[in-house]
């Protein structure tokens, strides 16, 4: 049996939330705006946002929490540029070359058990990366 590495799995999970969000997206896309024919872009867009609000819960933590550095230290540029180096990560690893169409064909050829729990695991990000953000900024905003 090989084992596999930390890295690869999370290089394998990641794909299989933006996989999640693209079969949405399409599944969507064809009941509700048939015209649109864009799901690749939607899935970047949400999965590039969802990175922003784990950053967004580690900079609060960073700040508030373990007092690291403060807030008065960075600005709005230092904001964007982080929200850029994202979507241009995003960018690279799905839609450049169209690499999102090697990500569908790979996990549409995994068993169904497989996809079940992956999907288990895809659930859990979306619901703990927004309730954990809520949650510490709720914390933090108290204070």
């Amino acid at each position: 049996m090989v084992k596999e590495n930390n890295n690869y799995k999370f290089n394998k999970m990641y794909k299989y939330i933006y996989y999640k969000l693209y079969k949405i997206a399409k599944k969507s896309e064809a009941t509700w705006a048939p015209n649109m024919q864009m799901p690749e872009i939607v899935a970047f867009m949400t999965i590039s946002i969802l990175g922003i609000f784990n950053l967004i819960t580690i900079f609060i933590v960073l700040v508030h929490g373990l007092k690291v550095f403060k807030i008065e230290s960075l600005s709005i540029v230092h904001g964007i540029i982080t929200m850029a180096i994202i979507y241009l990560l995003n960018y690279l690893f799905f839609l450049k070359n169209r690499k999102y169409y090697k990500i569908e064909k790979y996990f549409d050829a995994k068993s169904a058990n497989y996809k079940n729990i992956m999907t288990v695991f895809f659930i859990l990000y979306i619901i703990l990366s927004i309730v954990v953000l809520i949650k510490v900024f709720t914390f933090y905003s108290m204070k």
